[in-house]
């Protein structure tokens, strides 16, 4: 287990290498030693807010399902069905650019009792 100070030392260079937008080798250290990496690029990622579903959304006369939903633009999600809630299989993967993310089920129609949902796929 790390040390407060080594922890600290390890949140400076994050915080370092955050802001240095080249390749640079990470380098932990602590009173024993140290050790480098070969050169590195900390990406950091953050989570996307939930989807939010389209009050356009809903089934067509012929029992398909428009489904319509904002996500974060840059991320992925997944679009899945369960006939249970318990157990969920995936219709598609959509990446999402700027906007609203537009899916037509037309599997819909063909079960008579199906949940939908959209969730991000880190």
């Amino acid at each position: 287990m790390l040390s407060s100070n080594a922890w600290v030392a390890i949140a400076m260079l994050l915080f370092f290498v955050w802001r240095w937008p080249a390749w640079a080798p990470l380098v932990l250290g602590n009173r024993v030693g140290a050790l480098a990496s070969d050169p590195a690029l900390l990406t950091v990622v953050t989570q996307p807010a939930p989807p939010q579903l389209d009050p356009l959304s809903s089934f067509l006369p012929d029992g398909s399902l428009r489904l319509f939903f904002h996500g974060d633009a840059g991320f992925t999600y997944a679009i899945e069905f369960s006939t249970d809630l318990a157990g969920w299989d995936t219709l598609t993967t959509v990446f999402s650019a700027p906007g609203t993310v537009r899916y037509f089920d037309a599997d819909a129609a063909a079960n008579s009792l199906r949940f939908n949902r959209v969730r991000w796929l880190p």
